[in-house]
C-alpha cells in the first residue's frame, strides 16, 4: 500500500496492551519495535509475550502515550482509539517529535477529525475500522 522499505522504520504501538500489534508487525521486518503501555501488569505480560515469540528487536516501555516522545527516525505509529483530548496530545507530540518519514495506523478511528486538522499528515487508506496516514512531503525551497 505505501511501498516502503520497512527495515528503516521503527514501529511504535501506543497503548501496546499485551503486545499483540508488536507481534503482528514482526513479519514486516521493522528496524525495531517499541510498545508504550501505562498499565504495569500489561507491560509485564507484553514483555513475556514478546520473549515467548523471540522478538529480540523489541522493547516495552511503561509510560503514558501522552508523555512518550518518539525517537528521531522514520516511524510507523500504531494506535487504537484514545479519548479526543489524549489523541490531540499524541498528535501534537508526533508533530513536535517526528523526524524523517511518519506513517500512522489508526485502528477503530473515533477521532479522525484530529488527524484531518493537524496539518502535517495526509490520509492514504481508509476503511470503516482503519485509517492509514503519512507525513506530508516537505514544501520545496
Amino acid at each position: 500500500m505505501l511501498g516502503r522499505d520497512w527495515r528503516r522504520f521503527t514501529f511504535i504501538d501506543l497503548g501496546a496492551g499485551k503486545g499483540r500489534a508488536l507481534i503482528a508487525s514482526a513479519p514486516f521486518d521493522f528496524k525495531s519495535l517499541v510498545g508504550v503501555e501505562f498499565v504495569p501488569t500489561l507491560v509485564e505480560t507484553a514483555r513475556k509475550n514478546l520473549a515467548k515469540v523471540g522478538l529480540s528487536n523489541s522493547v516495552i516501555i511503561c509510560d503514558d502515550a501522552s508523555a512518550y516522545r518518539c525517537p528521531p527516525c522514520d516511524l510507523v505509529v500504531f494506535y487504537n482509539p484514545f479519548a479526543a483530548e489524549l489523541m490531540r496530545t499524541v498528535v501534537d507530540n508526533l508533530r513536535a517529535d517526528a523526524r524523517g518519514e511518519l506513517c500512522g495506523i489508526y485502528v477503530r478511528p473515533m477521532h479522525v477529525a484530529v488527524l484531518r486538522v493537524c496539518g502535517f499528515l495526509e490520509p492514504v487508506f481508509s476503511r470503516p475500522n482503519l485509517t492509514v496516514w503519512k507525513s506530508k512531503a516537505a514544501p520545496g525551497p
